[in-house]
């Protein structure tokens, strides 16, 4: 996860496939995410930053209130 969306931004943290991100924008091959939970790296629940499209896989949940 980076501060921009470049290879060049700063690196806030790591992710691994067990966490779950939302994302919120997209820009090029780039998403704005934000962590759903504490991360297994140690980001905060909460953290956003920037994270390229080959490393995102889509998954799809429902509420049901």
């Amino acid at each position: 996860m980076r501060n921009k969306p470049s290879p060049n931004g700063v690196a806030l943290g790591l992710l691994s496939p067990r966490d779950w991100v939302r994302a919120t924008k997209k820009s090029g091959h780039w998403y704005k995410v934000t962590t759903n939970t504490k991360t297994t790296s140690g980001l905060k629940e909460g953290t956003s930053g920037w994270v390229r499209s080959r490393h995102l896989k889509p998954e799809t949940c429902m509420q049901i209130n």
